[in-house]
C-alpha cells in the first residue's frame, strides 16, 4: 500500500508561494493499476514526482510499502529510485548515440551490464515487438517503439513501484492502447504496481484504481466499477 497523508507541496516564485498540493491524502493499493487524472496544471505530475522520490514534499508524509520516504537519507532514496522504482515518461529520454539494446541498460551501465541484464533486456525488447529493432538508434524507430524501449527500460530491474507521466501523450490512440496493453501485461507478470498520470480518460478499465485532481485537492478517488 502507498499511504499519501496531507502532502503539501509550496513552490516559491521570489516572494510569491504557489501551492501545486494543497493537503493531498490518498491511498494506492498494492499491486493496482492506479491512474492519477486531473486537467494541466492540477497537480498530478508532482504527486507523481513525489511519490517517486524525485522530489519531497513541502509538508506531510508519503509511505511506500512501509516505509516513510521522508524518512530516508538522501542515499537512501537514491536507492530506492535506483532499486525499487521504475520512471516511464512523456518524452522517452532516449540517448540518441545508444541502441535501442542500449538504451534499455542504461541504469546498469555505472555498475557494468552482467550477461543476464542483457538477455533479459533482449527478452524484453522481443516481447514488446521489438525483436529485429534492437541495433536501432531512437532516430530510426517511431514513436510507438521508442516508447516501447522506455518501458522495457524501466521494467528491466523489475520495480515494485512502476510511475509513468504521460506515457502516451506523444503516441495516437492505436500505439497508446497497445502501449498499454503492454505495460499492464508485464507489470501483473511482475507483480509491480503502476501508477500512470494522464488526462484521458478512455484508456481507464474496469477495477483499475482511479484519483482524480483538480486544483492541488483530490477531487475524488476509488477503485473503477466500469470504464
Amino acid at each position: 500500500m502507498i499511504d499519501v497523508q496531507q502532502v503539501s507541496k509550496v513552490h516559491l516564485r521570489g516572494h510569491l508561494e504557489v501551492r501545486a498540493l494543497d493537503q493531498i491524502t490518498c491511498q494506492i493499493p498494492t499491486g493496482s493499476f492506479t491512474f492519477i487524472l486531473g486537467p494541466s496544471g492540477s497537480g498530478k505530475s508532482t504527486l507523481l514526482y513525489l511519490l517517486g522520490a524525485l522530489d519531497e514534499p513541502t509538508t506531510g508524509t508519503i509511505t511506500i510499502h512501509g516505509k516513510s520516504l521522508q524518512s530516508m537519507t538522501p542515499r537512501e532514496r537514491d536507492q530506492f529510485r535506483r532499486k525499487e522504482a521504475g520512471f516511464i515518461f512523456q518524452n522517452f529520454n532516449l540517448l540518441s548515440n545508444l541502441s535501442a539494446l542500449e538504451n534499455v541498460l542504461v541504469p546498469f551501465l555505472p555498475q557494468g551490464v552482467t550477461s543476464p541484464q542483457r538477455q533479459k533486456a533482449g527478452e524484453l525488447l522481443e516481447r514488446l515487438g521489438l525483436g529485429s529493432r534492437m541495433e536501432h538508434r531512437p532516430n530510426q524507430l517511431s514513436g510507438g517503439e521508442q516508447q516501447r524501449i522506455a518501458i522495457a527500460r524501466a521494467l528491466l530491474k523489475q520495480p515494485k513501484l512502476v510511475l509513468a507521466d504521460e506515457p502516451t501523450g506523444e503516441l495516437d490512440t492505436a500505439n497508446s492502447l497497445a502501449i498499454l496493453g503492454d505495460l499492464r501485461a508485464l507489470c501483473r507478470e511482475q507483480n509491480s504496481t503502476v501508477v500512470v498520470v494522464t488526462h484521458e480518460h478512455e484508456y481507464i478499465q474496469p477495477g483499475d484504481h482511479v484519483i482524480r485532481i483538480r486544483d492541488g485537492r483530490i477531487a475524488d478517488s476509488g477503485s473503477n466499477p466500469s470504464a
